[in-house]
């Protein structure tokens, strides 16, 4: 690729993550989340019931990081932890009723904020984008995986 196109996808993308981010942001914000309790909360709704270590594995931090949030999260009423029962050091985490209208919300929240912008795309520029999309993170090794 010709280095002057290079530099301009590098600055578009950027640019668009920048954005989508800060876009996307707002819901967690709002409902007095920061992006990391959001994510865990993404990934415990996804997974349930699941451990604090495969949360740890899937965010790449510590059980301790993990352990940490997830007080948090349980205090303020959004995940119920247990305990196996086969291995009393295994806590299992679940979403509380709270936990899931929050996430539910949030969710629906951030759908909607992107759907204002891919409205704006024909059903044929909108499924290249898709597949384009899918052959990068492809080709950088990302699995894909169905969001709730």
């Amino acid at each position: 690729m010709r280095s002057d196109k290079l530099a301009h996808l590098e600055e578009l993308m950027i640019k668009c993550a920048r954005k989508l981010e800060e876009e996307l942001a707002v819901g967690p914000h709002d409902m007095g989340l920061s992006s990391a309790p959001f994510l865990m909360l993404r990934l415990v709704g996804r997974y349930e019931p699941t451990t604090v270590s495969e949360v740890a594995e899937a965010l790449d931090v510590t059980p301790s990081a993990i352990t940490s949030l997830s007080d948090r999260l349980v205090r303020a009423g959004f995940l119920s932890p247990t305990r196996k029962e086969s291995d009393r050091r295994v806590v299992v985490l679940t979403l509380t009723p709270q936990g899931r209208e929050t996430l539910d919300e949030l969710l629906k929240t951030r759908r909607l904020r992107l759907a204002s912008y891919l409205e704006q795309f024909s059903q044929e520029d909108l499924s290249a984008l898709i597949r384009v999309v899918e052959r990068l993170a492809s080709v950088m090794g990302i699995a894909h995986q169905n969001n709730p």
